[in-house]
Protein backbone atom coordinates (compact mmCIF):
# COMPACT_ATOMS: atom_id res chain seq x y z
CA UNK A 1 0.00 0.00 0.00
CA UNK A 2 0.87 3.34 -0.92
CA UNK A 3 2.39 6.03 1.79
CA UNK A 4 -0.22 8.61 2.15
CA UNK A 5 1.69 12.25 3.28
CA UNK A 6 3.50 12.91 5.26
CA UNK A 7 2.61 14.11 8.77
CA UNK A 8 4.64 12.41 11.85
CA UNK A 9 7.92 11.73 12.25
CA UNK A 10 7.93 8.48 15.42
CA UNK A 11 11.47 7.70 17.28
CA UNK A 12 12.21 4.29 18.35
CA UNK A 13 15.06 1.87 19.67
CA UNK A 14 15.81 -1.11 18.55
CA UNK A 15 15.25 -2.60 22.18
CA UNK A 16 18.41 -4.60 21.37
CA UNK A 17 22.16 -3.63 20.70
CA UNK A 18 22.09 -5.35 16.99
CA UNK A 19 25.44 -5.12 14.77
CA UNK A 20 23.88 -3.24 12.40
CA UNK A 21 20.95 -2.62 10.07
CA UNK A 22 20.87 -5.43 8.04
CA UNK A 23 20.50 -7.66 11.00
CA UNK A 24 17.20 -5.50 11.98
CA UNK A 25 15.72 -6.20 8.12
CA UNK A 26 16.55 -9.89 8.11
CA UNK A 27 15.02 -10.39 10.96
CA UNK A 28 11.69 -8.55 9.89
CA UNK A 29 11.79 -10.40 6.74
CA UNK A 30 11.87 -13.57 8.58
CA UNK A 31 8.78 -12.18 10.20
CA UNK A 32 7.42 -12.21 7.17
CA UNK A 33 7.35 -8.46 6.37
CA UNK A 34 8.39 -6.97 3.04
CA UNK A 35 11.25 -4.92 4.59
CA UNK A 36 12.93 -3.32 7.67
CA UNK A 37 10.24 -1.46 9.44
CA UNK A 38 11.68 1.48 9.77
CA UNK A 39 12.36 4.10 7.78
CA UNK A 40 15.62 5.23 8.84
CA UNK A 41 17.74 3.47 11.03
CA UNK A 42 20.71 4.99 13.38
CA UNK A 43 23.78 2.52 14.09
CA UNK A 44 25.92 2.84 16.98
CA UNK A 45 28.54 4.63 15.66
CA UNK A 46 25.90 7.37 13.95
CA UNK A 47 25.70 6.14 10.35
CA UNK A 48 22.37 6.91 9.30
CA UNK A 49 20.80 3.98 6.98
CA UNK A 50 17.72 3.82 4.79
CA UNK A 51 15.61 1.06 5.83
CA UNK A 52 11.92 0.81 3.84
CA UNK A 53 11.15 3.05 1.14
CA UNK A 54 9.13 6.39 2.42
CA UNK A 55 6.89 4.90 -1.13
CA UNK A 56 5.80 2.65 0.70
CA UNK A 57 3.41 1.87 4.06
CA UNK A 58 5.93 1.60 7.83
CA UNK A 59 5.90 -0.97 9.74
CA UNK A 60 7.16 0.55 12.51
CA UNK A 61 4.24 2.36 14.57
CA UNK A 62 2.13 -0.12 15.08
CA UNK A 63 -0.78 1.94 14.91
CA UNK A 64 -2.03 2.06 10.92
CA UNK A 65 -2.42 6.11 11.01
CA UNK A 66 1.28 6.71 11.81
CA UNK A 67 2.27 3.85 9.91
CA UNK A 68 0.29 5.31 6.54
CA UNK A 69 1.90 9.04 7.72
CA UNK A 70 4.97 8.63 9.49
CA UNK A 71 8.69 8.34 9.00
CA UNK A 72 9.60 6.07 11.10
CA UNK A 73 13.38 6.86 12.63
CA UNK A 74 15.18 3.93 14.97
CA UNK A 75 18.48 4.15 16.59
CA UNK A 76 19.72 0.90 17.44
CA UNK A 77 20.48 -0.44 20.73
CA UNK A 78 17.89 -0.70 24.12
CA UNK A 79 17.87 2.87 25.69
CA UNK A 80 15.86 1.57 28.41
CA UNK A 81 19.48 0.25 29.68
CA UNK A 82 22.05 2.92 28.12
CA UNK A 83 22.28 5.91 27.15
CA UNK A 84 22.11 7.00 23.07
CA UNK A 85 25.55 7.68 22.03
CA UNK A 86 26.83 10.80 21.68
CA UNK A 87 27.58 9.99 17.60
CA UNK A 88 23.93 8.42 17.48
CA UNK A 89 22.51 11.51 18.99
CA UNK A 90 23.69 14.15 16.75
CA UNK A 91 23.24 12.02 13.92
CA UNK A 92 19.48 11.79 14.75
CA UNK A 93 19.35 15.48 15.57
CA UNK A 94 20.40 16.41 11.80
CA UNK A 95 18.26 13.75 10.05
CA UNK A 96 15.48 15.08 12.19
CA UNK A 97 16.07 18.91 10.84
CA UNK A 98 16.44 17.65 7.49
CA UNK A 99 13.23 15.09 7.26
CA UNK A 100 11.27 18.43 9.04
CA UNK A 101 12.58 20.36 6.64
CA UNK A 102 11.84 18.31 3.02
CA UNK A 103 8.55 17.37 4.03
CA UNK A 104 7.52 20.21 5.70
CA UNK A 105 6.44 18.74 9.25
CA UNK A 106 6.26 20.64 12.59
CA UNK A 107 8.32 19.84 15.30
CA UNK A 108 5.02 19.37 17.52
CA UNK A 109 4.74 16.48 15.15
CA UNK A 110 8.07 14.60 16.06
CA UNK A 111 7.04 11.69 18.70
CA UNK A 112 8.46 9.35 20.54
CA UNK A 113 7.10 5.58 20.30
CA UNK A 114 5.45 5.95 23.18
CA UNK A 115 3.32 8.60 22.86
CA UNK A 116 0.88 7.01 20.11
CA UNK A 117 1.19 3.20 21.70
CA UNK A 118 1.62 1.35 24.91
CA UNK A 119 5.40 0.95 24.60
CA UNK A 120 8.38 1.69 26.18
CA UNK A 121 10.20 2.86 23.22
CA UNK A 122 12.07 4.36 22.57
CA UNK A 123 13.27 3.66 26.22
CA UNK A 124 13.19 5.40 29.23
CA UNK A 125 16.74 6.95 28.74
CA UNK A 126 15.79 8.34 25.05
CA UNK A 127 16.85 12.15 25.77
CA UNK A 128 13.80 13.96 24.45
CA UNK A 129 14.12 16.92 26.21
CA UNK A 130 17.94 17.57 24.55
CA UNK A 131 16.43 16.73 21.21
CA UNK A 132 13.43 18.69 20.69
CA UNK A 133 15.40 21.82 22.39
CA UNK A 134 18.15 21.13 19.44
CA UNK A 135 15.07 21.14 17.02
CA UNK A 136 13.35 24.59 18.57
CA UNK A 137 16.81 26.82 18.50
CA UNK A 138 17.80 25.44 15.18
CA UNK A 139 14.14 26.53 13.60
CA UNK A 140 13.26 28.97 16.19
CA UNK A 141 13.75 32.74 13.97
CA UNK A 142 17.12 33.98 13.98
CA UNK A 143 17.51 38.13 14.84
CA UNK A 144 18.25 39.74 11.16
CA UNK A 145 21.03 42.50 10.48
CA UNK A 146 20.53 45.76 12.61
CA UNK A 147 17.92 48.11 10.20
CA UNK A 148 19.92 50.84 8.97
CA UNK A 149 19.20 54.38 10.37
CA UNK A 150 16.34 56.47 8.20
CA UNK A 151 18.06 59.11 6.38
CA UNK A 152 15.71 61.52 7.31
CA UNK A 153 15.44 61.20 10.74
CA UNK A 154 19.18 61.10 10.76
CA UNK A 155 19.35 64.42 8.71
CA UNK A 156 16.91 65.93 11.30
CA UNK A 157 19.03 65.08 14.13
CA UNK A 158 22.15 66.66 12.13
CA UNK A 159 20.05 70.11 11.30
CA UNK A 160 18.66 70.41 15.12
CA UNK A 161 22.22 69.89 16.19
CA UNK A 162 23.61 72.51 13.80
CA UNK A 163 20.93 74.83 14.86
CA UNK A 164 21.35 74.58 18.26
CA UNK A 165 25.14 75.30 17.83
CA UNK A 166 24.41 78.48 15.49
CA UNK A 167 22.54 79.68 18.98
CA UNK A 168 25.15 78.82 20.72
CA UNK A 169 27.59 80.69 18.67
CA UNK A 170 25.13 83.50 18.24
CA UNK A 171 25.06 84.19 22.06
CA UNK A 172 28.56 84.20 21.94
CA UNK A 173 29.14 86.83 19.53
CA UNK A 174 26.71 88.62 21.66
CA UNK A 175 28.94 88.10 24.79
CA UNK A 176 31.97 89.16 22.72
CA UNK A 177 30.33 92.23 21.60
CA UNK A 178 29.80 92.82 25.16
CA UNK A 179 33.21 92.02 26.04
CA UNK A 180 34.47 94.34 23.39
CA UNK A 181 32.28 97.06 24.45
CA UNK A 182 33.24 97.04 28.01
CA UNK A 183 36.60 96.82 27.33
CA UNK A 184 36.20 100.34 24.70
CA UNK A 185 34.53 101.89 27.86
CA UNK A 186 37.67 100.44 30.40
CA UNK A 187 40.28 102.18 27.96
CA UNK A 188 38.43 105.10 27.53
CA UNK A 189 37.95 105.37 31.52
CA UNK A 190 41.88 105.07 31.95
CA UNK A 191 42.75 107.34 29.02
CA UNK A 192 40.78 110.06 30.59
CA UNK A 193 42.07 109.49 34.09
CA UNK A 194 45.64 110.21 32.81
Amino acid sequence: MPRLDLTHIVIHHTGAEEKDTEQIRRYHMKLGWQDIGYDYVIEKDGKVVEGRSLSVQGAHAGVTYYNQHAIGVAVIGNLSKRDIYPEQLSSLIELLKNLLVKYHIPIKNVLLHREIKKTECPGDRFPKATVMAALEEYFSPKPGPEKPADPNKELEKLLAMLQEERKKNQILQQRVKQLEKALEEIQGIILKNR
